[in-house]
């Protein structure tokens, strides 16, 4: 593996910045829609349990209870509850949209992908073909031309914090990756496709637990309804009615099945390039041009992913919106 010129390790340091920008402004405007929408969802619940509680234990004559009583407090959280979840969903569409991180996601994916494509030399980085400075050009170019397109997109109508930290950021890379040296077949199956089919394994089993436990526990609201109905208690099966409600929302928000599906979809195509790689000969392996069909091979299946990751996102974003 060769070094980078000083071009190329600028182009590179100003692709990683960019990619590393992306990345941490797509996790902080992900964590903040999950947030407010898991408190939309939650307080909701809420909402319901308190009214049944309120009509139950405490005196409902019409007047308010005394401010030195109990049941004032109990009465002041039943208000404020619904007052509270309309505050925090009207807030939430307007100030955490959902479709600003996926897309600032799909931003931050087009460059990396980008960045080994020079880094493995292929194609338009070819150094066969041109000059150092003229592969510096055309990584600076191609990455330039993701952050034009946002530039029609709702993420300008935030603020994006930038960054300062280390290159390339952590989990940009695979573990012993400097995210600047040239990548030769071997390492890109270790650094690139497997680090990416390892990722894939490993969410598509988090989100198989995920969807299980859920489901579960959906199951079992159902089987406490009937329990409640059976005991004479229905007065609370509104309030299991929207715990389980709230639950099956969690699925549709996170995406779970078709993000699972992608997951297992795109871990199989990767395992096929992989397997089709270690069938070749040595002395195929060793041209340049088996390298470069590995690499398209490998960077379509995570385009292909990548694209229908943020299509289904959008869809359930709007989704969301529609039922709000």
């Amino acid at each position: 593996m060769s070094d980078q010129t000083s071009h190329e390790r600028t182009a590179l340091e100003n692709a990683w910045i960019r990619f590393a920008t992306f990345d941490h402004n797509a996790k902080v405007l992900q964590a903040r829609f999950f947030r407010l929408r898991g408190a939309i969802l939650w307080m909701g619940v809420l909402a319901t349990a308190l009214a049944i509680f309120y009509s139950q234990y405490v005196d409902t004559s019409g007047r308010r209870p005394a401010f030195d009583e109990w049941q004032f407090y109990v009465w002041l959280a039943m208000t404020m509850a619904p007052i509270l979840s309309t505050v925090l969903s009207t807030g939430a569409s307007k100030l955490a949209r959902g479709v600003d991180w996926v897309t600032l996601r799909g931003a931050a994916e087009a460059t990396k992908r980008e960045i080994y494509r020079f880094r493995c030399a292929i194609d338009c980085y070819d150094r066969s073909g041109c000059t150092s400075e003229q592969r510096a050009e055309t990584l600076s170019t191609t990455v330039g031309n993701a952050t034009s397109r946002l530039m029609d997109t709702d993420v300008l109508q935030s603020s994006m914090m930038g960054y300062a930290g280390e290159l390339p950021p952590k989990y940009g890379a695979a573990p012993g990756d400097d995210g600047f040296c040239d990548i030769d077949p071997e390492h890109y199956l270790e650094w690139r496709l497997g680090d990416q089919l390892a990722f894939f394994v490993s969410k598509a089993r988090s989100l198989d637990r995920r969807h299980h436990r859920t489901q579960w526990a959906i199951a079992g609201l159902g089987g406490l309804g009937t329990l409640l109905a059976t005991v004479g208690q229905e007065i609370w099966l509104p309030a299991a009615v929207g715990v389980s409600t709230a639950l099956t929302s969690y699925l549709q928000l996170r995406n779970v099945e078709p993000q699972l599906a992608g997951y297992n979809r795109a871990g199989l195509e990767l395992t096929n390039v992989a397997t089709w790689w270690s069938g070749l000969p040595d002395n195929l392996k060793a041209e340049p041009a088996k390298f470069a069909i590995l690499v398209e091979r490998t960077e379509t299946v995570l385009t292909s992913e990548n694209a229908s990751w943020v299509q289904d996102m959008q869809a359930a974003v709007a989704k969301i919106h529609e039922d709000k």
